[in-house]
């Protein structure tokens, strides 16, 4: 009888063929885990949607969802693996992550987007305001990052592990955001189940970032789409509302400017 994976790796992919070459072959071979690749290409369901095709097939005790545009470091996913198993508390868990082979520096995880903080993290006040401590609070400050292992309330969607009993106790992804979201809704869902959501920095990837995307104009229409859902899910039509239109004025006068 064939033994049961460890860890499954779900990767929705779409177009990027080249760049999924690469992030395969960045994963050692190892009978801990088997990887499953969802072919978006002809029939786009979504990322969300994506993601709980390829949970229904795993295997494993453990989920970790891919983006396709990313390098996996040395041993990472073995350090992954280790840490959850030995903490069972840990319902999610986030890599560091850098956005070239330079390892610059991208936003890993950060706090659940509020009413308040959004209007300095998805609108163009930010460029007036580069320094604001709203925004400050959202991304967690520089001092905390460098101190290693850290609970936080959202980690970044291009690499997510999850326990598989926590991700369907969860119901998985909200499939009403097609892309973008996600991963902070599933996130706040999986904290209120009194799951810790842990930042993981010893183990690393590489994230190109947008190579799997449609184009500018039609990802920045789903984007609000999904930001709109977001805030009407966890805080109402009103707040959600007020906040779009908010932002939808800065963006206005910034054009302006």
């Amino acid at each position: 009888m064939k033994s049961k994976p460890t860890l499954s790796i779900v990767i929705v992919k779409y177009q990027a063929e080249e760049y999924l070459k690469k992030c395969l072959d960045s994963i050692k071979q190892s009978k801990q885990w088997e990887i499953i690749v969802i072919d978006n290409d002809k029939e786009n369901i979504g990322y969300g949607a994506g993601c709980n095709k390829g949970a229904r097939k795993a295997r494993g005790k453990y989920l970790l969802f891919l983006n396709p545009d990313t390098i996996v470091l040395g041993d990472s996913l073995e350090k992954m693996v280790l840490f959850v198993e030995g903490n069972p508390e840990v319902g999610v868990l986030g890599p560091k992550i850098y956005k070239n082979f330079k390892k610059e520096r991208q936003l890993s995880f950060c706090r659940f987007p509020d009413p308040l903080t959004s209007l300095f993290v998805f609108s163009p006040i930010r460029s007036f305001w580069p320094d604001s401590p709203l925004f400050n609070h959202y991304v967690y400050s520089e001092n905390k990052i460098d101190n290693g292992i850290l609970d936080v309330e959202v980690v970044a969607g291009a690499a997510i592990l999850i326990r598989k009993d926590v991700f369907n106790e969860a119901l998985g992804f909200d499939e009403n955001f097609f892309l973008y979201f996600e991963e902070n809704d599933l996130c706040r869902r999986i904290r209120k189940m009194g799951e810790r959501i842990v930042y993981f920095p010893e183990a690393e990837i590489i994230h190109f970032g947008g190579k799997s995307t449609i184009d500018i104009e039609k990802a920045s229409g789903i984007f609000k789409k999904s930001r709109y859902y977001f805030f009407k899910k966890h805080y109402g039509i009103f707040i959600a509302s007020i906040v779009e239109g908010k932002i939808r004025i800065l963006e206005a006068l910034a054009k302006i400017r």
